[in-house]
């Protein structure tokens, strides 16, 4: 079940980073200037906010590993290539979704990697595993032997 958890997230942050840096999609577009645009060194600052987004999301998408990683491990947010700078709150939100997304991840990789760490068996419980048969044919041969003795002192 916790497998599952962190497969689906990481599922939803591959997406995310996929349609993200799709183009054209919700950050890697060009817009187009109209009567209502905001004047020239606005709409280009908005613009260059979006490209560089749209930049970053495709570094994101190569660094990811395209599938699940063998070992879960959580993905260290400073790992990733530096957040860009993002005066458009619509821009600011898809950039702060892929970290709240990220977060869902490492916090399922880390309960995963804590709930296997604590049911991986010790090397004395492997030992056990091995030796139990070995000591439970010792018990019955003593057990048969006592018993036997005890019949033969009696009689």
């Amino acid at each position: 079940m916790f497998q599952d958890r962190a497969a689906s997230a990481f599922s939803r942050v591959r997406s995310l980073v996929q349609l993200s840096s799709s183009s054209p999609g919700a950050v890697c577009r060009t817009f187009v200037r109209s009567e209502f645009s905001p004047p020239g060194g606005a709409f280009d600052a908005v613009q260059r906010d979006y490209d560089g987004a749209c930049e970053w999301f495709k570094a994101i998408a190569k660094a990811l590993p395209s599938e699940l990683p063998a070992p879960l491990k959580p993905i260290n947010p400073s790992s990733l290539p530096s957040r860009p700078e993002a005066s458009a709150a619509g821009l600011a939100d898809m950039i702060g979704g892929f970290f709240t997304q990220l977060g869902y991840y490492n916090r399922q990789a880390e309960i995963l990697d804590d709930l296997l760490r604590k049911t991986r068996r010790t090397g004395v419980e492997d030992s056990l595993i091995y030796l139990g048969p070995f000591l439970l044919a010792l018990a019955l041969a003593l057990r048969i032997s006592k018993v036997t003795g005890e019949i033969r002192l009696e009689s």
